[in-house]
């Protein structure tokens, strides 16, 4: 799931992602994980970042985080999910009378 404000701020600024990345000291690769939001922003990116495009830091950081707990609450629910599929499909054919929840 993408950080859109730290992509927004990137672009409005006109930045290239290499030119963030080399502010932040770390690789071309790491900073497009971080807009992508497998890597997680650290507070000393945040505040990095916030220096760069003259902002709270907290922005940054709080971006991240609600990534962060909107990707867990996909993965809870796809989890969720299945155990419906399971508990529907023993419904349908209780034959064997047992069911293996995940």
């Amino acid at each position: 799931m993408e950080n859109i404000f730290l992509i927004y701020c990137r672009n409005t600024h006109q930045y290239t992602p290499e030119a963030v990345a080399a502010h932040l000291g770390i690789s071309v690769a790491n900073y497009l994980e971080l807009e992508t939001g497998e890597l997680f922003i650290t507070p000393g990116q945040a505040e990095q970042l916030g220096r760069l495009y003259n902002t709270k830091r907290d922005y940054f950081y709080e971006a991240a985080e609600l990534i962060d707990l909107l990707l867990a609450r996909n993965e809870i629910i796809q989890y969720q999910r299945e155990q419906i599929r399971q508990l529907r499909q023993l419904l349908a054919n209780p034959v064997t009378g047992k069911c293996e929840l995940v």
